[in-house]
């Protein structure tokens, strides 16, 4: 629930206020004069007292935190991921989006002081044990992840074929 406070009608600042809450309505499409609004995640049924937030899918947050990995230039050279550019030819920043969400680093040895660590084609990727915000996010996505597992499921059976 999101509630607008009542504010006293005799500032200029209020005023002001009152006109951008008025616009914030309009652009929301919610009622003129509501002061509470419930949150949904019901984009195209809702009324006019809700406000409808729908958050990214666990593949879009992988994909966006993705962008933190460090990679090694040996990979970027031979055309194995993909280098985010401006319109202009420019390299993208992605560290500008994500600021200190997540990083992921690259290593040729293995890394002394990680938390989490895999070797993945003669590199290891690490995230470090002193970088709190990784770690955080890190625990966030495995969370996630076992929200949307579900229990009592089994693993997807594999079958091979015995004959011609």
């Amino acid at each position: 629930m999101i509630a607008f406070q009542p504010l006293a009608a005799d500032s200029s600042d209020n005023e002001a206020l009152h006109r951008k809450l008025d616009r914030f309505r309009e652009l929301l499409g919610l009622a003129p004069e509501g002061s509470e609004f419930e949150i949904t995640d019901m984009v195209l049924d809702r009324s006019e007292t809700q406000i409808a937030l729908r958050g990214r899918s666990l593949m879009g947050t992988l994909f966006f935190l993705s962008q933190s990995v460090a990679v090694p230039a040996i990979d970027e050279e031979a055309g194995r991921v993909t280098v985010t550019r401006h319109t202009d030819g420019s390299r993208f920043d992605w560290d500008t989006l994500s600021g200190k969400l997540l990083k992921i680093h690259t290593a040729g040895e293995d890394p002394v002081n990680a938390f989490v660590k895999v070797h993945y084609r003669g590199h290891w990727f690490y995230i470090g044990d002193s970088d709190l915000n990784s770690k955080t996010s890190f625990g966030l996505l495995k969370y996630l992840f076992s929200l949307q597992s579900e229990p009592g499921k089994a693993a997807p059976l594999l079958t091979l074929s015995a004959g011609g």
